[in-house]
């Protein structure tokens, strides 16, 4: 059997418009897939102004739609990116038969990080447990992670009255996070963009 092999390609507001070529690239060699992944403005990489545009937020998805029917290779997108897809009201029945969610971190998934941090997500710093003590993690794993886990139980707005609440889970809760509120939604979420900019500006009496 022939392996499959992929590119992988973090997507950033300024590498966004050179998308388009390394999918070019991957056709070019008889590559299976290219899987994007969203730049988070964490660790070495805590930059906002490398964060998405609103534009480029909304023109995500449709352009990986086109890169899959005119380069005919996969295309993946990582599942921080659910709130651009799922603001074009795709198919909820068939997102949930593809398997096609948000954040599964610290239900899914958790990391542990060189010091022996047991997180949710190899994103985020918050730590469920010290991987070091024996027990820990395995205990962590079964009563922690309530920040991810009951994000979609406690979602604020614009979250709690989405209809893909279930499906996006909010968003990134590292993105959250490095916007200074871990439990709140995602701010790159093009809903959430909308829902904030509708919001009357405070009365500042004089």
């Amino acid at each position: 059997m022939k392996p499959e092999v992929g590119v992988n390609c973090v997507v950033s507001r300024s590498s966004f418009d050179h998308v388009p070529d390394v999918a070019r690239l991957v056709r070019k060699l008889r590559l299976n897939e290219l899987e994007l992944l969203r730049f988070k403005p964490v660790g070495r990489g805590a930059r906002l102004d490398e964060e998405l545009t609103p534009q480029q937020s909304r023109e995500l998805f449709p352009m990986a739609r086109r890169l899959v029917w005119r380069h005919r290779i996969r295309v993946k997108l990582d599942c921080s990116f659910a709130p651009m897809v799922f603001w074009h009201k795709p198919s909820k029945a068939a997102a949930a038969f593809f398997g096609v969610q948000g954040c599964v971190g610290g239900d899914v998934l958790a990391a542990l990080q060189p010091e022996g941090a047991f997180t949710g997500c190899s994103f985020t710093s918050q730590a469920a447990a010290d991987a070091r003590v024996p027990g820990a993690a395995r205990a962590a794993w079964a009563d922690g992670f309530h920040e991810f886990r009951d994000y979609v139980r406690d979602a604020p707005e614009p979250c709690a009255s989405c209809d893909y609440l279930r499906l996006c889970r909010g968003g990134c809760r590292a993105v959250a996070g490095a916007h200074g509120a871990f439990a709140a939604p995602d701010p790159g979420c093009p809903r959430v963009q909308e829902h904030r900019a509708r919001r009357p500006l405070p009365v500042i009496a004089t």
